[in-house]
């Protein structure tokens, strides 16, 4: 009886673990991009969203947000914050248009 109602939570389990593992692979991207050694990326802000691209070589990198003004007790400043997600699919920089 208890290997039943194992069964149906061992797919949650799985997934959980390659949800992590996808943030952690972000978080070890973005620090090798942003490494005092490494070049400073190319940085779009639209609105409340913004765009990293880190170019090596031939290869690009991507990371984009979007923030939002958090309700934080504050006394002449304001506060915002964004998750950072990488893009993978990301080929080359975007062109820029006026």
């Amino acid at each position: 009886m208890i290997a039943l109602f194992a069964l149906p939570f061992a797919p949650v389990r799985a997934s959980a673990v390659v949800v992590t593992t996808a943030k952690q692979q972000s978080l070890e991207q973005w620090r090798h991009l942003t490494s005092p050694t490494a070049e400073a990326p190319r940085v779009l802000v639209k609105g409340n969203r913004i765009r990293f691209y880190f170019q090596s070589g031939t290869n690009v990198t991507g990371f984009d947000a979007g923030w939002s003004h958090v309700r934080v007790p504050t006394d002449g400043y304001a506060v915002s914050s964004a998750l950072l997600r990488w893009d993978k699919g990301l080929s080359r920089l975007p062109e820029l248009t006026a």
